[in-house]
C-alpha cells in the first residue's frame, strides 16, 4: 500500500480515501489483494455507512496485532 508501506493499523482511517470515502487507488496495480477481495456484504456493511463504520471499527480492533 503506497501510503501505508508498513501496513494500516487498526482503528486508523485509510490515508487512500478520498473527502467522499471513496478509494483512490481502486483501479491501481497498487491496491492491495485484502482489499480487492473485500466484499460489500449486509454482515459486514449493515444498513448505513453509521452501522458499517461501527462493524468494521470493531472488527479491526478485535483482529488487531498487539506487540
Amino acid at each position: 500500500m503506497p501510503l501505508h508501506p508498513f501496513g494500516k493499523a487498526a482503528a486508523v482511517r485509510c490515508l487512500h480515501l478520498d473527502d467522499e470515502n471513496k478509494c483512490a487507488i481502486f483501479l491501481s496495480p497498487e491496491r492491495p489483494r485484502v482489499c480487492e477481495g473485500f466484499k460489500a456484504t449486509l454482515d459486514v456493511c449493515g444498513n448505513s455507512r453509521a452501522e458499517a463504520m461501527a462493524i468494521l471499527s470493531e472488527w479491526e480492533i478485535l483482529t488487531a496485532v498487539t506487540k
